[in-house]
């Protein structure tokens, strides 16, 4: 179960909400005890809580009563197996759940988690995950103001100063019109917040909004007086003073973009693990590894290092910790990615690793390029002139690391291998960093350090005997001083006694390497109680390479709470480990051992329901996220029982979180229902599993995953799961702007839905085909297949039929018929209110002031614009508003009114920038041509190379040819004769890639200049 008490007190049961009790005072006796859980709480200050007077002389019965009765409904079978039970501790009562199954709690720890993060834009996204979970005042509707004041005032302050800390950390990003978009109704309600208020003006005058920040001041002035007599700090009138005068130190924001402009730019990658714990040793090695940095900067060449070596010696821990040590000196970030070279799931492909690599570099999923020769193209281009740590961890060979090096200085790459790395050495020259077990010295320090000094020197031979028998390997020993750690009053010899009997059936191979980690884990796995054992034995049947507590809890069948227990269990005998906050992984040997003892202790049945319950867990939480993101998808019907979703039902941000965190495993998992022969399950996943990737970006994982769902469709012969996943691979083609293979799947789409008589299908496939075909101005056939999309539509009867409407009429403008594409688009107006579909409305509106500004009425396009603005904000559509933004920008700069055109197109930057969109960079040459109406070149200058800095993340051939054009201009204007001729041949380079050879003509023609 999940409680929610941020706001309006609320439990749901995966995800569907739950009625506890009808009493206010039962509800808020639960309130009370969720926010201490698993604490003990005094019956007598539970009285002296929930009545605000004396209380009754049968309060303690009362509260009984209340007890048993939430008892009956939360637990009836007193199990737990609903997660959460309520238990007497002498003289005071404690409920038992999972922490974060509580929002109090699930806040508290995300806001810990921002605060070790470096980076100030991923800082500030965690903050507002933490932020999202409020929905109100602590237990809103069952708790009085003075008992709130008694037990929140914590929680509230702690939500006040996260408020500023995440306002703090939009600065620090330069992400000033965003934090003024979010945070102006906390600001407004918390005058007295003046560290709070002083971020906010900031914030309001970085974003070009002077004004409206002295505004700020005056009113917060205003009601400091009247409410406490006081006036604003000094540090808040300094700053006010500061605004009014203009002060250069107020500046752009700390993090800057080319050429000096202040520009949003993605954040540098901060990927690395948190370095192991306990690290000794290797002193020659490290030495080694950091005179590489010296040598980087006497040469110019590109420096890489392999750390090779076999199993379990420690080549991951000795990056990590090196790495650690020295991020300091990348500041351009540093990049982590495990290969999976020698695992028990297969190696990643260059496609996938480069992919991986494109997206921590800040190049969003649909944009990396399909081919991989493209893709390692644009990831040397993106890492050349910067200082980035790249750590290659865990390489299959030569072939897979390759195309993932960087092409120049000053980066640095790091391999780690049991391959020698030979063919990298001769031809890349790579120093290579040979990795062996522990010195007997190396091996006995560690032990005396982890398991203290004075009972390692009272047992020396033991000592040295234990070393012997790990073979120095650092794995070994790392779980062989977990299990004497966790017995305090076992000696090492009777240790050593154990390891001796299970190293005989351990040993397989003399001399093998691996068998001093397989004895002391057979060692650990015994000592393991059995609920343990067995699930370290099922979490190696899981698919992908790592995994959180709610995919541990499904694949036993678990309660989150029973898991949780489990696994800190398993962490703490070094038998799995916690890579990032709640995600866990496995050592690939470790891993192996695991699914050798499943194999070993459970039947092929009992495997086989394992890894359908995982299935079902991944399809039920697929499922619940498909009804919030969209919801009007067709779903079929979820597994039964449906294990609840792991993330609050109803939370569209929650569920793309998880999934954004489950990204790399979902292709393994449809992997898995195709291997198991499920192929109804293969099918449902890939369908609902469609909706995560079309919000948050198709690329070659997501036609991976639709690839299946259509085998697994063709194999059960359905032909409506067939037209979805050609309609999902046309979408996702067309991202990747695979056009002929895009066309090819629509067009199937449509056929198999002529063949259901599915109307609806029908209408997808044509509307999302006139959107292809307008994408290549191929308007006669956009305008064909919109209009049958519509027939389609209302033949179905369906609502919606807006959508279509508003695309006729913009292919009627796109066509040079703006009479014509009023006329309709006003029909899609009319549509999209009657269905009562703001976000409709809004586009509607935008197109319907687009055609107004091409006919030169600006005022009925500003209005249009405006109207738009709203309704898009409305329906909590900040992509489609940025959209509408740029084309406020363009009405204002029309009408000369420069500096609202200026506050339009930096807004709209600074939301493109959020998630990194092609259109920042276009919008970026917009403002750089407001600039110079204004006369300002530098500004304009600024702006065109942070375009082009843009555009090397998102390649737009028809922007950059335009970029390269104005830059061209301002160079010849300004007298740089040889650099605007370098412009105007890129500028017609990108006109003749675009397609628009007419562009490139003009430019030609010595006229033109």
């Amino acid at each position: 179960m999940d409680f929610r008490l941020l706001g309006p007190f609320e439990v749901a049961d995966g995800g569907r909400p739950v009625e506890v009790s009808r009493r206010r005072r039962e509800r808020c006796l639960l309130g009370l005890l969720l926010l201490e859980p698993g604490r003990v709480v005094g019956i007598d200050r539970l009285v002296e809580l929930l009545w605000d007077g004396p209380p009754p002389a049968n309060a303690r019965s009362t509260l009984s009563s209340h007890v048993s009765r939430l008892r009956g409904q939360l637990d009836p079978d007193r199990t737990g197996r609903h997660g959460v039970r309520i238990v007497n501790r002498g003289d005071a009562y404690l409920v038992d759940v999972v922490p974060e199954c509580v929002d109090a709690h699930l806040f508290r720890t995300r806001v810990e988690r921002a605060r070790t993060i470096d980076d100030p834009a991923a800082r500030a996204r965690m903050l507002r995950e933490a932020l999202a979970l409020w929905r109100g005042p602590l237990l809103a509707d069952v708790a009085t103001d003075r008992l709130r004041d008694r037990v929140g005032a914590g929680l509230t302050e702690l939500r006040l100063t996260t408020v500023e800390s995440c306002v703090e950390a939009d600065l620090a990003a330069g992400r000033h019109a965003v934090a003024v978009t979010e945070f102006a109704d906390i600001v407004a309600a918390n005058p007295g917040r003046q560290r709070l208020l002083s971020h906010y003006m900031l914030a309001l005058y970085r974003a070009g909004r002077q004004l409206d920040a002295l505004a700020a001041y005056q009113e917060a002035r205003t009601q400091l007086v009247e409410q406490y007599g006081l006036d604003p700090e000094p540090e808040l009138q300094r700053l006010h003073a500061a605004i009014l005068r203009r002060d250069p130190g107020l500046g752009p924001a700390p993090e800057r973009g080319v050429a000096g402009t202040a520009a949003t730019v993605a954040p540098a990658p901060a990927q690395l693990p948190l370095p192991p714990r306990g690290f000794t040793g290797r002193n020659a090695e490290l030495a080694a590894l950091s005179d590489l940095l010296d040598e980087r900067a006497a040469t110019p060449a590109v420096i890489i290092s392999a750390i090779a070596g076999a199993g379990g010696v420690g080549k991951t821990a000795l990056a990590l910790h090196w790495s650690a040590g020295v991020r300091d000196r990348f500041p351009d970030g540093q990049l982590y990615l495990n290969l999976r070279g020698y695992s028990a799931v297969p190696p990643l492909t260059v496609e996938e690793a480069l992919g991986q690599l494109l997206r921590g570099l800040g190049v969003p999923v649909e944009r990396v390029p399909a081919n991989p020769e493209e893709a390692a193209a644009t990831y040397r281009t993106l890492l050349a002139g910067r200082r980035t740590l790249i750590l290659l961890d865990n390489a299959a060979d030569v072939a897979q690391v390759r195309p993932l090096l960087p092409g120049g200085p000053p980066s640095l790459a790091l391999v780690t291998s049991r391959n020698r790395m030979a063919g990298l050495t001769a031809i890349e020259g790579v120093h290579r960093v040979a990795l062996g077990p522990f010195s007997p010295e190396e091996a006995t320090g560690f032990v005396r350090r982890t398991l203290g000094a004075r009972r390692a020197e009272g047992e020396a031979e033991a000592v040295a005997a234990l070393v012997r028998v790990c073979d120095r390997l650092p794995l070994a020993l790392r779980i062989a001083v977990a299990n004497i750690n966790d017995n305090p009053h076992q000696t090492i010899e009777r240790y050593l006694r154990d390891v001796d009997r299970d190293r005989l059936a351990a040993l397989t191979v003399d001399g093998d390497p691996h068998t001093a980690v397989l004895a002391v884990l057979a060692v650990s796995y015994a000592r393991l109680t059995a609920p343990a054992q067995r699930l370290f034995r099922l979490l190696s049947l899981l698919p992908g390479t790592d995994f959180g507590v709610a995919a541990a809890a499904a694949v036993a069948e678990l309660t989150p709470g029973a898991a949780a227990r489990l696994m800190a269990m398993l962490v703490e005998d070094h038998l799995v480990e916690e890579h990032a906050p709640g995600r866990y992984t496995m050592h690939d040997l470790i891993r192996l051992y695991a699914r050798d003892q499943a194999t070993a202790d459970e039947t092929p049945e009992d495997r086989d329901l394992a890894a359908r319950r995982i299935l079902r867990w991944y399809l039920a939480a697929a499922t619940a996220m498909c009804r919030v993101v969209a919801p009007h998808r067709h779903r079929p019907e979820p597994p039964s029982p449906a294990p609840p979703p792991p993330f609050p039902e109803g939370s569209a941000a929650e569920a793309l979180a998880f999934f954004d965190g489950e990204r790399h495993n979902l292709v393994a998992v449809t992997d898995l229902a195709g291997r198991l022969g499920d192929h109804e399950t293969t099918a449902a996943l890939a369908a609902m599993l469609g909706a995560y990737y079309q919000r948050c970006g198709d690329a070659p994982d997501s036609l991976a995953v639709y690839d299946a769902g259509l085998a697994a469709a063709r194999h059960v012969g359905d032909r409506s799961a067939l037209a979805t996943f050609h309609n999902s691979l046309g979408i996702g083609n067309a991202v990747l702007l695979r056009y002929a293979d895009a066309a090819e799947h629509l067009r199937r789409a449509y056929e198999l839905s002529q063949e259901t008589g599915d109307r609806n299908a029908q209408s997808r496939a044509l509307l999302n085909l006139g959107r292809l075909h307008l994408e290549q101005a191929r308007y006669d056939e956009a305008l064909d297949a919109f209009e049958r999309s519509l027939a389609a539509r209302e033949a179905a009867g369906a609502r919606g039929r807006g959508y279509q409407l508003n695309n006729i009429g913009y292919t009627h403008y796109r066509r040079g018929d703006p009479d014509r594409a009023l006329e309709v688009l006003d029909r899609a107006l009319q549509a999209h209110r009657s269905d009562d579909d703001r976000g409709g409305e809004g586009t509607a509106l935008d197109s319907i002031g687009v055609v107004h500004l091409e006919r030169g009425d600006t005022v009925a396009a500003l209005r249009h614009f405006e109207a738009a603005r709203t309704a898009l904000r409305e329906a909590a559509d900040p992509e489609a508003e940025a959209d509408t933004l740029v084309n406020l920008g363009e009405v204002r700069l029309r009408r000369g009114e420069h500096d609202e055109a200026v506050s339009c197109l930096r807004l709209a930057v600074d939301r493109f920038a959020v998630n990194p969109d092609r259109r920042e960079a276009s919008t970026r040459a917009r403002l750089a041509g407001a600039h110079l109406t204004a006369g300002d070149a530098a500004e304009a200058r600024a702006e065109l190379r942070a375009a082009l800095a843009a555009l090397v993340r998102l390649p737009d051939p028809a922007t950059e040819a335009t970029v390269h054009r104005m830059l061209s201009d301002l160079d010849h204007r300004e007298g740089h004769p040889d650099s605007a001729r370098d412009h105007l041949r890129r500028a017609i380079d990108g006109y003749v890639r675009a397609g628009m050879p007419a562009e490139a003509d003009r430019l030609r023609h010595p006229g033109s200049r």
